[in-house]
């Protein structure tokens, strides 16, 4: 789980950095493989719960994120038209 949050955000920094990879929201659609390995360990289902209300947060942070680069690209280009 550790591993594939590091690569989330290692991923979110690739992307900001691109502007058009989206690999950072491919990264967070993965995420409930691992908590179904959760599943199958003694962790409550009521913590496995809430970090499934996380991943949905997770996932709306990260659009926002790349609504904001996208904003912000189109505004470059507008005040630096080619």
């Amino acid at each position: 789980m550790r591993a594939r949050l590091v690569e989330v955000v290692d991923a979110l920094r690739r992307d900001v950095d691109n502007g058009g990879s989206r690999d950072c929201q491919a990264g967070v659609e993965d995420l409930p493989e691992s908590l179904l390995e959760l599943e199958n360990t003694d962790v409550p289902a009521n913590y496995i719960a809430r970090l499934r209300g996380e991943q949905a947060g997770l996932r709306k942070a990260v659009l926002r994120v790349y609504q904001v680069g996208r904003a912000q690209r189109r505004r470059r280009q507008s005040l630096h038209p080619v």
